[in-house]
């Protein structure tokens, strides 16, 4: 039978025609696994076609007794087709680098069950693999694989929850990376890297600028919290030709552990560090974890410890910790890091004022799984500005360069990366869309914002005594009523009502007159506390129309004379109701 070579529209074909056989028997994330194998036992038979022997990534040498065409060759016999079939995926989960590790070991863990039901399921593999064996992935394009993971991520995934909250949409990854402009032989560090997107989206962009043996040079680095996306990052980067040797994730809390530690115990820096952490992690209690001693390297956190509520600032000092200042550090995260007060103010204040934000971008609506309603910011930092960027932040508005996503009604997706991008390359301002701000108006003298704020506060203080009192004597009075009630002696209840009422009406005017001053002092927090709020500064454009003065005139007279008739209508019914003429109106 002739192979037929896949592409995207006959992969998501095979994707909902999978997701139908699998409905209610395991999870939907096991087509990946099927994927995986048969693009694995692909490759393996082109180079048995080729060499008669694998002579490239010669760890996959177990698989070739089980691979797919193995498999297919057994159809006539269906149980011990899919005996095959299960021995080769239990293959690749055991697969060995170059040192003894196993890093797909556990890829199975979520389908035991139902991989173990030879007999109930039998029937299901059979079905799947007649389908997937007119095609080869051999030659298909890089991205094939990409294609796959993407495609179950928008159509399953998001539903379900966990994948969707850790994957960032690669037009975002492609910005970013755009702006960093990777080059052979740097190191690349994700420290909070989910199914391994942005580490393989700067392998992508090396490949294409400098071809793949060159984008081999590079070594990947990458810390995940969750064991079962951990494999799944080492499963892609390696499908996506990474070699073994060139891939060092590691699994763990990156902000309590980092796990990428030099010879003598320091920090290891990198010369490209790029992430989309949680946003807003809650759960640390930063002092009492650093006392007990769970945080490692605590010198990460120069700038300060922020709130419980959210880890935003501190994954940014990690970044800038792991840096070692060859390129630009490159981050997604939410929108309030860039204005919310108190410890999170310090830490901002003090990192703006030490020059490190070089860009903050704000990103059109709807592009994220798990905050569509939020606008996602990009912040760039950079160790070694230049010396006419020095003291100077970029402030670019991209929130209308988007376009309605091909396959997903609710979601976004981002445009115009290059022109983005070379507004950062090239320093330059763009009415509407970027602007150079200097560090000193970003943070204004502090001194002179606390003196606002504490003028205000002690206005807040001074109608609190006002309403106390207030509320003082209208309790004094309500007091007098009743015990007027009781001894039958209430000649002045009407009057001491009106008392109350005039009192409370002072009341309401006093605490709408301090919810104003409350207010006043979080606009001068937010407009004077080192905000990065891209809206703060570069402003929003709004289309005017064309106006035809003669036009309005017209219609301003019709109005007008509409208005008289109204008048002179209503003039003629007063005058009936009142005088009592009798006639018709």
């Amino acid at each position: 039978m002739v192979k037929q070579k896949i592409d995207k529209q006959t992969l998501e074909g095979l994707f909902k025609r999978t997701a139908d056989l699998l409905r209610n028997k395991v999870d939907y994330s096991f087509i990946l696994v099927i994927i995986y194998y048969k693009a694995l036992s692909d490759y393996i038979q082109q180079e048995l076609d080729e060499y008669g022997e694998l002579i490239k990534r010669t760890e996959l040498k177990p698989l070739v007794q089980y691979r797919w065409q193995v498999v297919e060759e057994m159809l006539h016999d269906s149980f011990n087709a899919v005996e095959t079939f299960i021995q080769g995926i239990h293959t690749i989960e055991n697969i060995k680098d170059d040192t003894g590790n196993q890093p797909f070991k556990g890829l199975l863990n979520k389908y035991r069950s139902f991989i173990d039901d030879i007999h109930e399921n039998e029937g299901t593999i059979i079905d799947i693999i007649r389908m997937y064996s007119p095609y080869y992935f051999t030659d298909a394009d890089h991205d094939i694989i990409g294609d796959a993971y993407e495609y179950f991520v928008h159509n399953f995934a998001i539903e379900r929850g966990k994948e969707g909250e850790v994957y960032t949409p690669p037009e975002v990854v492609r910005l970013i990376v755009e702006i960093i402009q990777p080059q052979p032989g740097d190191s690349i560090y994700d420290p909070a890297c989910g199914t391994g997107g942005m580490l393989i989206e700067t392998f992508n962009y090396l490949r294409n600028h400098y071809g793949e043996a060159k984008a081999t040079f590079s070594d990947y680095y990458g810390q995940e919290v969750r064991s079962d996306t951990y494999i799944l990052a080492n499963i892609n980067l390696y499908m996506r030709g990474i070699p073994f040797d060139k891939m060092h994730l590691a699994q763990g809390d990156t902000l309590k552990n980092p796990k990428f530690v030099t010879e003598d115990g320091t920090l290891q820096r990198f010369d490209v560090v790029i992430a989309n952490p949680p946003w807003n992690l809650k759960g640390y209690d930063w002092k009492k974890l650093s006392k007990s001693g769970e945080i490692k390297f605590v010198d990460r956190f120069t700038y300060g410890f922020p709130p419980k509520n959210s880890a935003d600032w501190a994954w940014v000092q990690h970044m800038i910790a792991s840096s070692s200042g060859e390129k630009r550090i490159g981050l997604v995260i939410d929108p309030g890091m860039l204005t919310r007060g108190n410890k999170e103010f310090l830490i901002r204040k003090r990192i703006i004022e030490d020059d490190l934000i070089e860009a903050v971008i704000m990103l059109p609506s709807g592009l994220f799984y798990h905050s569509q309603g939020l606008t996602g910011i990009i912040v760039i930092l950079n160790k070694n500005k230049p010396s006419d960027r020095k003291g100077k932040v970029m402030f670019i508005n991209a929130s209308d360069y988007y376009e309605q996503h091909p396959s997903i009604k609710k979601l976004n997706k981002l445009t115009n990366i290059k022109e983005i991008a070379e507004l950062i390359h090239n320093w330059k301002e763009k009415p509407y869309v970027s602007r150079i701000v200097s560090i000193k108006e970003i943070c204004q003298d502090v001194r002179e914002v606390m003196q606002k704020i504490e003028e205000k506060q002690e206005e807040i203080a001074k109608v609190d005594v006002q309403i106390k009192e207030i509320k003082n004597k209208i309790k004094n009075l309500k007091k007098q009523i009743k015990k007027r009630k009781k001894s039958k002696n209430v000649p002045n209840e009407t009057r001491i009502k009106e008392e109350i009422e005039e009192l409370e009406k002072k009341e309401k005017e006093l605490s709408a007159k301090k919810e104003q001053m409350q207010s006043e002092i979080q606009s001068i927090k937010i407009e004077n506390g080192c905000s990065l709020s891209v809206r703060r500064y570069v402003p929003i454009k709004i289309d005017e129309e064309d106006i035809d003065a003669v036009a309005v005139w017209k219609e301003i007279q019709e109005i007008n004379n509409k208005i008289a008739e109204h008048e002179k209508f209503i003039s003629k019914i007063v005058d009936v109701f009142f005088k009592g003429e009798d006639e018709h109106v």
